[in-house]
């Protein structure tokens, strides 16, 4: 039980933060009081802050009540999903005739003043005076500046009698614009208000439950001070600081993939090795060298098989290719031996079974177990740290989770926390590929291999030696393939390799070329093993389009 019980504080106070809890206003259908007058008096600075002091006059009436509340949301939506905060500070709050009342603030994203004492009942008609400071919520245009405020709210669930509003700029100036709205959030209806200095603003019927007062004021440039690029830079930062995320998580990753994801230093020096690892089969040599395993390699351990004399391989038409046994694979590792079987599961009675007809999927599982036991071979012959393929599967499994979670944060936060998420999970999926990590034997071990890939490479400055050299193309082809380099290893027997390798027949025997029949042979029967191997804003002007509920300021208020 008390597990549960602290579970559940846990989820209310997120509840809380997220907004999902919503402000005291929406906890009464009806208020125990009215509002007789609503009266906002704004005072616009130079340096373009405000000065807003709020006369609300209630009556609760023979209700005993402590007070009001008032609430004030701080941020707002902006252009393409951002995010706007206005800064509000400063707040005080009296009765009207100078003397303090007691109260207090709370909220990240809505200011909420709690006017009243717990210990004191009130009833009858109060006056409450709220004054506080606010930046950042002017709008700059090309040839005016404005201030578009949601002068009372929409979310006093009581009537409003009158609502009423000054605005005083710092200095006389004209021309002047003035709008006003009045009724539910989103509605056009005009309410009274005169362009002069001050500006005046008031409703003309009384405003209902849920119904405000939204005013628009606006002066030509030159009379309050624009913010600078750097304030606004410092702003978009404080407003949009989820954004900071991805960059601070990539700037923790590059030190940590440097520590991580990268190999220790090897001997630094590349030269060419005549021969394979005697240490290593062709599928670890081919998994550490790129960290992976892929079809290539499956074709490359087949033509292996077929070097050694176990198996034959005919291709009765281009690209399609029957495997027939010869015998037994016996001194090759249980994985192998096990694919083998499963390749050969359904021969006919003279041992052979067509590539391509192979079910797809048949081979799924044997090829799985033989890949994950190549990478359990390397990391117990500590060649690396890990095995390749879960290191990189958890970070694009994290990455793929961030995105997703950026998904839901973008519908239930916004957008800005939405490209947060989202883009931490893409640095995490980039960096994937880059985190398995070799150790210094392995390090030393891929240099060999390197080497000998080097060799394959540059194979054609030794072409006077493989003249000497008795089947040399065939026994390193299944390297070559497993390489990337089969079509430069071929190039180089281009006049030495007169004719198609003994466990071969079909097609190229009569339509001999080598590099044709690497090239074919490699892309062929990848193919075929592939599918066998595979499962199945508040920027806006409130003049274009506006109304109540637009601008900054809103929120509303009720009684405790």
């Amino acid at each position: 039980m008390t597990l549960r019980r602290n579970w559940l504080i846990v989820a209310v106070i997120l509840l809380g933060c997220t907004g999902v809890i919503r402000a005291p206003s929406e906890a009464h259908a009806v208020e125990a009081f009215t509002v007789g007058s609503f009266d906002t008096a704004i005072e616009v600075h130079r340096d373009s802050s405000l000065s807003v002091t709020e006369t609300i006059t209630v009556d609760f009436g023979a209700n005993q009540r402590h007070g009001i509340f008032r609430t004030i949301p701080k941020k707002y939506a902006g252009r393409l999903g951002s995010t706007r905060t206005i800064k509000l500070r400063d707040v005080s709050v009296t009765d009207g005739t100078g003397g303090s009342r007691p109260f207090t603030t709370s909220g990240l994203n809505t200011l909420t003043i709690k006017i009243g004492d717990s210990d004191t009942l009130i009833s009858g008609q109060q006056t409450y005076v709220i004054h506080y400071d606010v930046l950042g919520a002017l709008n700059y245009f090309q040839d005016h500046d404005e201030l578009y405020w949601n002068a009372t709210g929409t979310e006093w669930d009581t009537q409003i009698t009158a609502a009423s509003s000054t605005v005083r700029l710092p200095q006389d100036t004209s021309p002047l614009q003035a709008a006003a709205y009045q009724g539910s959030a989103g509605s056009q209806e005009a309410a009274q208000a005169t362009a002069a200095q001050p500006f005046q603003f008031a409703s003309t019927r009384a405003l209902s439950t849920g119904e405000g007062l939204t005013i628009v004021a606006s002066w030509p440039k030159g009379i309050t001070a624009p913010p600078t690029q750097w304030d606004k830079f410092l702003w978009f930062v404080q407003d949009n600081w989820p954004l900071a995320l991805p960059i601070a998580f990539f700037l923790w990753l590059v030190p940590f993939l440097i520590r991580q994801g990268r190999d220790p230093h090897g001997r630094g020096t590349i030269v060419p090795e005549f021969a394979p690892s005697r240490e290593l089969s062709l599928l670890e040599q081919a998994a550490l060298r790129d960290e992976r395993f892929q079809s290539r390699d499956l074709t490359a351990l087949i033509i292996s098989w077929a070097a050694d004399d176990y198996i034959t391989i005919h291709e009765p038409k281009r690209k399609h290719y029957e495997l027939t046994k010869k015998k037994v694979l016996t001194d090759r590792p249980a994985a192998e031996r096990t694919f083998f079987k499963k390749i050969f599961e359904d021969a006919d009675e003279k041992g052979g079974v067509s590539l391509n007809e192979i079910k797809a999927g048949k081979l799924a599982t044997a090829a799985a177990v033989l890949r994950r036991k190549t990478f359990q071979s390397l990391v117990s012959k500590q060649l690396v740290v890990k095995n390749p393929e879960t290191v990189r599967s958890l970070y694009l499994v994290g990455g793929f989770a961030l995105l997703g979670l950026g998904v839901w944060a973008w519908t239930a936060f916004g957008l800005i926390w939405g490209v947060a998420f989202a883009g931490t999970g893409v640095i995490l999926s980039i960096a994937a590929p880059f985190m398995p990590r070799r150790t210094k034997a392995g390090v030393l071990a891929k240099e060999q291999l390197e080497g000998f890939e080097l060799y394959l490479r540059t194979a054609e400055r030794y072409q006077m030696e493989f003249a000497e050299k008795e089947r040399l193309f065939e026994r390193y082809l299944p390297y070559a393939i497993a390489f990337g380099v089969a079509t430069i290893w071929a190039k180089a027997f281009g006049d030495i390799a007169k004719q198609a390798p003994s466990w071969y027949s079909g097609y190229y025997a009569s339509h001999w070329s080598v590099v044709n029949f690497s090239n074919s042979l490699n892309s062929g029967m990848t193919h075929a093993l592939t599918a066998a191997v595979t499962t199945a804003s508040s920027g806006r002007s409130g003049f274009a389009g506006g109304g109540v509920g637009g601008g900054f300021g809103g929120g509303g208020g009720g009684s405790w």
